[in-house]
């Protein structure tokens, strides 16, 4: 993948995953100690950053560095749901883990 190929991919999930988060360009930026004009040149795919830059972006919108880098995947989801489960106790990832199967039996049922 070239740089501006890149810069684009990173730039429409930098802004498909704040939308998703409900925030504007200029509170994203806050967050992450940069100018809401950075952002719109990020997210217009103009902008390169840095590799600290790219954390802290994934870290304001609660997602991987993988989901920023990558066309929307599974693997990039999986790596996002990883990302927010780090840091939590064990009886909470037990409960996540319930609600996994059940949905996983759930939609198994409903597919041909």
């Amino acid at each position: 993948m070239d740089k501006e190929t890149l810069a684009t991919q990173i730039g429409i999930n930098v802004a498909r995953y704040r939308e998703k988060a409900k925030m504007t360009q200029a509170e994203l930026a806050e967050q992450v100690n940069l100018s809401p004009a950075y952002i719109s040149r990020l997210e217009c795919g103009k902008k390169s950053m840095t590799m600290v830059t790219l954390y802290h972006l994934a870290e304001a919108l609660d997602v991987s560095c993988n989901a920023l880098i990558y066309p929307e995947s599974s693997s990039a989801q999986i790596d996002t749901i990883t990302h927010l489960l780090s840091d939590k106790e064990q009886a909470y990832l037990q409960g996540i883990e319930e609600i996994i199967q059940v949905c996983e039996r759930r939609f198994q049922s409903c597919t041909p």
